[in-house]
């Protein structure tokens, strides 16, 4: 799982959310499973991107294969240097 997480300005807000939400009509990379934008009400502006793969392998595979990846792109695109991470996912429940 990679998360991706920076600070918008409330100018460029709207924008931002438009372009996150053009990522369902867009082809996937293999191995990519789903994707959240996550906003914290308690901190005006901090948007946090969680991506769910299929197996490191894919994930690495994405990043070899992409110059910059959307998540990274994004941010930078509204004028935030994201923080990236990536978490290995040992245990996961659904309803």
């Amino acid at each position: 799982m990679t998360v991706v997480e920076g600070k918008i300005s409330k100018t460029r807000t709207e924008d931002f959310l438009s372009m996150y939400a053009s990522v369902g009509a867009q082809a996937k990379p293999p191995g990519w499973k789903r994707s959240m934008l996550l906003h914290d009400p308690d901190e005006e502006g901090l948007y946090r991107i969680s991506t769910l793969w299929d197996s490191r392998e894919a994930l690495e595979q994405m990043r070899k294969n992409t110059k910059v990846p959307f998540a990274i792109q994004i941010f930078r695109t509204h004028g935030a240097e994201p923080n990236v991470r990536i978490f290995e996912v040992p245990l996961a429940f659904e309803a």
